[in-house]
């Protein structure tokens, strides 16, 4: 689920300051009496309303790299004309000598819009933008 926007927890706030009831505020905005609660317990202990950051682990090719591989891409197709997922993961680990799976690479490639061919016994498709992100199951 996503944060809450910054322009509902002041409404928020604001309705609390002003005196009203919890269950009155859940109600009226449509959220749960717990996150009236702890919206208003955040602000109290910082002074701020913002979203905190959301945990877990970040993604193991983060978006700075997103440029290199778009450009190792490039660079592939220059070089084959239809480099493979696996030919792909070698080529990274050669230019950036880091290992990474394929399932790591292909939600990569989702991320820059991109798909890639299979395995080297399909036909050639070739590495082309993706017409629609894949729907998340």
């Amino acid at each position: 689920m996503n944060a809450l926007s910054l322009d509902l927890r002041e409404r928020i706030l604001a309705a609390l300051l002003a005196g009203h009831k919890r269950a009155d505020i859940a109600a009226r905005f449509a959220v749960s009496e717990s996150s009236v609660y702890r919206l208003h317990r955040q602000f109290k202990a910082t002074q701020d309303l913002a979203p905190k950051k959301r945990p877990g682990r970040g993604h193991a090719l983060p978006d700075a790299h997103l440029p290199a591989l778009e450009a190792l891409i490039q660079e592939l197709i220059q070089e084959q004309t239809d480099p493979t997922g696996q030919s792909l993961l070698a080529a990274w680990q050669e230019q950036t000598g880091k290992r990474i799976g394929l399932s790591t690479m292909h939600r990569a490639l989702q991320r820059v819009g991109r798909s890639y061919k299979k395995s080297a016994a399909s036909p050639a498709s070739g590495m082309k933008p993706s017409e629609k992100p894949s729907a998340k199951r």
